[in-house]
């Protein structure tokens, strides 16, 4: 199959040492960047494992390391000469999806309102929210005919009333109503939800249009947000 770049990626100025025409850090199976942005996060729902790229601190050509929240460096990994030497990837184990920790393990079918976010492309952007506990937290809006409004606008996605699935979250916790969830019962995976936390809250962003709410939505008022990445659940 023969295909052709359409447009150039908004971040390439920031990759000067990466070819504009390679992308995916040359693992299109892995690594799908449908915004072009700095930081891509990757969700594998039946390995409850969660991994992250910063491309702030990547370079084509580089090896590759795995590495867990506890070896993760936040600036990147530099020779002596100050030459990145390391593309680091984050992996977070312990998160999940339309389930529950609350035995220690976790578990899932435990009631209807438990369902896991669908698989496909997301938006990680910032959230704010009066409610308790919820400091802190991420907002993740899917890739669909109405992008950024907090709601999945997919007929084939329902809760359990037969609505519109909504509200899909990054955050800490023992129970998802459909966010993706770190295990609060594991260490490890509270650990990587802390450096998740600071890799976005360091990274590049995009102010982008918030659809959010009636008067969002249909343009009368332009509020802008924070984009940190993409999310892809699989």
């Amino acid at each position: 199959m023969i295909s052709v770049w359409l447009s150039v990626d908004p971040k390439a100025d920031a990759f000067p040492s990466v070819t504009p025409y390679s992308a995916f850090m040359n693992n299109p199976i892995m690594m799908v960047d449908p915004g072009g942005d700095s930081v891509i996060a990757v969700f594998n729902r039946d390995q409850n494992t969660l991994y992250m790229v910063d491309f702030d601190h990547y370079q084509e050509g580089l090896p590759t390391a795995y590495v867990s929240a506890d070896d993760y460096e936040l600036d990147g990994v530099y020779d002596q000469e100050g030459n990145l030497a390391v593309n680091q990837v984050l992996v977070v184990p312990g998160v999940f999806t339309g389930g529950n920790s609350q035995s220690g393990e976790i578990t899932y079918g435990n009631d209807e309102f438990e369902l896991p976010i669908p698989t496909g492309d997301y938006e990680l952007l910032e959230y704010t929210s009066a409610s308790i506990g919820h400091d802190g937290w991420f907002r993740v809006d899917p890739y669909d005919s109405s992008p950024r409004n907090d709601r999945y606008d997919n007929s084939m996605h329902r809760n359990s009333d037969g609505d519109l699935r909504t509200a899909f979250r990054l955050h800490p916790g023992s129970m998802s109503f459909g966010c993706v969830t770190f295990n609060s019962r594991d260490q490890r995976s509270v650990d990587g939800f802390n450096m998740v936390s600071q890799i976005l809250n360091n990274t590049s962003t995009n102010q982008v249009r918030d659809r959010l709410g009636i008067l969002n939505g249909l343009g009368v008022r332009t509020q802008m947000i924070t984009k940190y990445g993409n999310l892809i659940v699989r």
